[in-house]
């Protein structure tokens, strides 16, 4: 089941961020489990932004859920909350768009400086429309679609090359690649390689 539990504005402090606004849905949980639920994915959410550099997007797996986070360069960070099925593009689709509507709607000296909740009715729409990644418009599918090709590719060729076989021989006999490009291949490896002797 594709779902994202938690969503989450944070102001990036040194020793611990500030949670500005958040959204959640633990209807999946038991009535005893929701409390430790948001306890937990709070403290994700928070623990990643703070070891997070700024402009970096980052994607952390704690079985069943991934917390995913990107921090801004002005310290602005968001953070979600999935659970492992809930493509990792998309996520961060949603953390950009919240932080971009975020920060168009209150002037930078305001999230600086507030120390708790800001009120930001608007981040539970962003909640719903990413909720279900499913139904989202066409471009974000074709996007999420092209990222999926992209770790099939990266996929494949590590299998090929597990099975023994060396990048070095399936270039040589790559009827498809020019003279020109298997000499390529050859220079920038030689000039990569790393000296024996000096």
């Amino acid at each position: 089941m594709v779902k994202m539990y938690y969503l989450a504005v944070i102001r990036k402090q040194e020793l611990k961020g500030v949670i500005l606004c958040s959204c959640s849905d633990f209807s999946n949980f038991g009535y005893f489990q929701k409390k430790s639920v948001k306890e937990f994915m709070r403290f994700s959410s928070l623990m990643l932004v703070g070891r997070t550099d700024p402009e970096t997007k980052v994607s952390v797996r704690e079985q069943p859920y991934v917390c995913h986070a990107f921090v801004r360069s002005d310290d602005l960070a968001a953070a979600a909350v999935t659970d492992d099925e809930y493509p990792p593009n998309v996520a961060h689709l949603c953390l950009n768009q919240l932080l971009s509507d975020f920060a168009a709607h209150f002037q930078t000296t305001t999230w600086q400086n507030a120390q708790n909740s800001l009120e930001y009715p608007e981040m539970k729409v962003t909640f719903e429309k990413f909720n279900s990644p499913k139904d989202l418009d066409s471009l974000t599918v074709v996007q999420g679609q092209l990222e999926d090709t992209k770790i099939i590719l990266h996929q494949t060729l590590d299998s090929i090359l597990r099975r023994g076989e060396k990048l070095d021989d399936l270039v040589s006999k790559a009827d498809d690649l020019s003279l020109q490009a298997k000499t390529f291949y050859k220079g920038a490896k030689k000039s990569n390689a790393c000296c024996s002797r000096f």
